[in-house]
């Protein structure tokens, strides 16, 4: 399926609710699926990245819908 940006933009602004669902899933409303995720350096813990993962109920994937990454200036 091909999002528009219109669709891209209604997915990242919906409302989503965290549950008490296993550690790597989140589920809202059923209408749509997402997943967080957070990584970030073995080596400066003060860098990391943060991300919302956008997984379609009516078709195999997920693809990444934004991601904030932030590093510290040495």
């Amino acid at each position: 399926m091909n999002y528009t940006e219109e669709d891209l933009e209604q997915l990242i602004s919906c409302p989503k609710r965290i549950s008490q669902a296993p550690r790597r899933e989140m589920r809202t409303d059923g209408k749509h699926g997402f997943r967080a995720f957070m990584r970030h350096s073995l080596e400066f813990a003060e860098d990391f990245s943060l991300g919302l993962v956008y997984v379609p109920k009516d078709e195999p994937g997920s693809f990444c819908l934004m991601r904030c990454v932030t590093s510290c200036v040495r």
